[in-house]
C-alpha cells in the first residue's frame, strides 16, 4: 500500500489512508462457512482496513490530532464489534480527549458484550485501561460535597442494573459490609426458557428479554442488585430476603412479566440459592 511508504509526506499518508478506511463498509459477501475463499477474501480485506486504522491511530496521535481519529475509531468499533485492538485504540483515545466518564462507560459496555455474547473475560490489557481511567479520575481530591454531588446525579428508582463484572464487584462488597449481621442475602437465576426455535415478540415487537429486565428493575427495592448474562437470563442478588422471601419475589416477577408478555412460547425457570 502506498500510504505505508515512509518516505512520503505525512499529510499525504494520512490523506491516503483516511480514502482506504472510507472505502471499507464491513464484510462485503455473505458469509458461507463452506466458501473459503470468501472468508479469505474477508479477512484479507479485514486486516487491510485494521492496520490501516492502526496506522492513521499513530500519525493522528503524533500530531496530538485526537478529534480526527475519533470519529474514524467511532465507525470502525461498529463494524469490527469483537475486535480487542481497535475497542482499545477507541478508550484510548477518550482517555486522550479527557472524556473519562465515556471511557469508563465504554468499557462497561464492552465488558457486557464479551461475557453476554461470547461468554469470555475482556483481555487483561483492556482491565489495566479501566484501571487507567479510574487513576485518573481520582488524581485530584475532591471536596465531600462535590462526592455527594455525583452520587445524587442519577435519579435513583427500581432495582440497580450494572454489567456481570460490577455485579460480582458489587455483591462482594455488599456481602463484605454485612458479614457480621445476621442478614440473608440470596441469589435469584432467572431464565427464559423457549419452547419453539425463537423467542416470539409481542404486537409491540418487544423482545422477552427486555420485558423481563423492565420487571425485574420495577418490581424489586432500590437497594436489590441485578446483571444480564447471555441471551436469556437475569442474576440478582437479594439482601435481607430468605428463601421463602425469595419464592414469593420470583412468582411477582414471573406473574408481572405474563401480563405484558402475551406469547405461551416461553416460560421463565427461577433458581434460588443463599449467597453465604
Amino acid at each position: 500500500m502506498k500510504a505505508s511508504k515512509q518516505e512520503i509526506p505525512t499529510e499525504k499518508r494520512i490523506e491516503l489512508y483516511k480514502e482506504a478506511v472510507e472505502l471499507y463498509k464491513g464484510d462485503f459477501l455473505p458469509l458461507k462457512e463452506s466458501d473459503e475463499w470468501v472468508v479469505d477474501l474477508l479477512l484479507k480485506y479485514q486486516n487491510i482496513y485494521i492496520n490501516c486504522v492502526k496506522n492513521l491511530y499513530i500519525l493522528l496521535s503524533n500530531l496530538n490530532d485526537y478529534e480526527s481519529i475519533l470519529g474514524i475509531l467511532e465507525k470502525a468499533v461498529r463494524i469490527l464489534k469483537y475486535n480487542d485492538e481497535i475497542h482499545i485504540l477507541y478508550i484510548k483515545c477518550l482517555i486522550k480527549l479527557k472524556k473519562f466518564q465515556q471511557a469508563k462507560d465504554y468499557y462497561n459496555k464492552i465488558a457486557d458484550l464479551y461475557y453476554n455474547e461470547l461468554g469470555v473475560d475482556i483481555s487483561e490489557e483492556f482491565k489495566q485501561l479501566y484501571f487507567g481511567v479510574a487513576d485518573t479520575l481520582a488524581e485530584k481530591p475532591y471536596d465531600l460535597p462535590n462526592v455527594v454531588q455525583i452520587l445524587q446525579q442519577k435519579e435513583k428508582r427500581g432495582a440497580y442494573y450494572c454489567n456481570f463484572l460490577s455485579f460480582v464487584e458489587n455483591c462482594e462488597i455488599v456481602l463484605r459490609a454485612t458479614s457480621r449481621s445476621n442478614l440473608s442475602a440470596c441469589l435469584i437465576s432467572c431464565t427464559l426458557i423457549e419452547s419453539r426455535k425463537s423467542l416470539k415478540k409481542n404486537k409491540n415487537e418487544t423482545d422477552a428479554l427486555e420485558i423481563l429486565g423492565e420487571v425485574i428493575e420495577k418490581k424489586l427495592r432500590i437497594g436489590d442488585i441485578y446483571t444480564k448474562t447471555g441471551n436469556n437470563q437475569f442474576l440478582i442478588m437479594l439482601l435481607g430476603a430468605n428463601h421463602e422471601n425469595c419464592n414469593a419475589i420470583l412468582e411477582r416477577i414471573i406473574r408481572e412479566f405474563f401480563k405484558t408478555y402475551k406469547g405461551n412460547d416461553v416460560k421463565i425457570e427461577g433458581v434460588i440459592m443463599p449467597a453465604r
